[in-house]
């Protein structure tokens, strides 16, 4: 008798069916799986966002996860940048909302210039003005951060 290897299609499959858990732990546990896989197509990436960002879109505030803004960087789109915008835009100064402001501040960048560009310009033409500093400051750390690193 010999074991076949799972499909990794099936196997992605089954993780989103948790990825769409009510349990966090489940979904922390499933998002971090799916960030494990490296080696799609760019036919297979586009998927996978397509699916994903409608998972991400329909929770509740208080179910949103910094760790699913930066897996949605993986799988790049238009769709996942403006909604990635929409979010780094956010009003409020909880420490809730500001976690998930710099997380799709970090995704935006991960994604890429294009992406993060258009994310840039639309905070300053429409943000407001603590939101624009902080982008700034953000902006000004990393570049410090990848100076140390040299």
């Amino acid at each position: 008798m010999s074991i076949k290897p799972i499909e990794t299609d099936q196997v992605v499959d089954i993780v989103f069916e948790f990825v769409q858990d009510p349990d966090p732990v489940f979904r922390w546990y499933a998002l971090e799986s799916l960030a494990k896989f490296s080696t799609f197509s760019e036919i297979t990436r586009a998927k996978l966002g397509e699916r994903l960002l409608p998972i991400v879109k329909a929770r509740k505030d208080e179910d949103l996860s910094p760790r699913e803004f930066a897996l949605l960087a993986k799988f790049p789109s238009e769709k996942t940048a403006r909604f990635l915008t929409e979010q780094l835009m956010r009003d409020g100064e909880e420490i809730r909302i500001s976690t998930l402001r710099y997380a799709a501040f970090r995704a935006l960048k991960e994604m890429g210039a294009p992406y993060y560009d258009n994310a840039i310009k639309e905070v300053h033409t429409n943000g407001a003005p603590g939101i624009r500093r902080r982008i700034l400051l953000w902006e000004k750390s990393l570049e410090e951060l990848s100076l140390i690193h040299i």
